[in-house]
């Protein structure tokens, strides 16, 4: 039921946080592969995980790329620019969501963590599969 919020009452350090979604996401990727969904959940999601936040995890990589290779004078700048402006549409309900709740510093705040969050996740679903394929066979 999408029409559901939930506030989680937790409090986290940023250690805390990088453990439990680097957890969480190996765990639902492990999960995915196990039960032969990994493919479908890139397009339909998995459980709680939307497309656009997979969508999103791996394009946190690709920008991290795009950034690196900028720095070091390998790329234009547009490509980044282009690679931030996907990577902003695909998380505009989130922040859309974030500034209306906690208004446009919070959000404008939640922006490099939740890119932290995508990198992080990104790795514990590639951590999941592995482990996923592993148990399967």
């Amino acid at each position: 039921n999408t029409d559901i919020e939930v506030e989680h009452l937790r409090s986290y350090t940023l250690r805390s946080f990088i453990r439990n979604e680097f957890t969480r996401s190996a765990g639902f990727a492990e999960l995915a592969t196990q039960l032969g969904e990994s493919t479908r959940s890139l397009r339909h999601g998995f459980a709680n995980v939307y497309p656009s936040f997979v969508a999103s995890t791996i394009l946190s990589i690709i920008l991290l790329f795009l950034l690196s290779s900028y720095l070091m004078g390998w790329a234009a700048s547009w490509y980044l620019g282009i690679g931030a402006g996907i990577y902003f549409i695909l998380n505009i309900r989130f922040l859309n969501y974030l500034e209306q709740v906690r208004g446009l510093f919070a959000m404008m705040v939640m922006v490099p963590i939740l890119f932290l969050d995508h990198l992080v996740c990104f790795l514990g679903s590639v951590v999941g599969v592995v482990k996923g394929l592993l148990t399967r066979s």
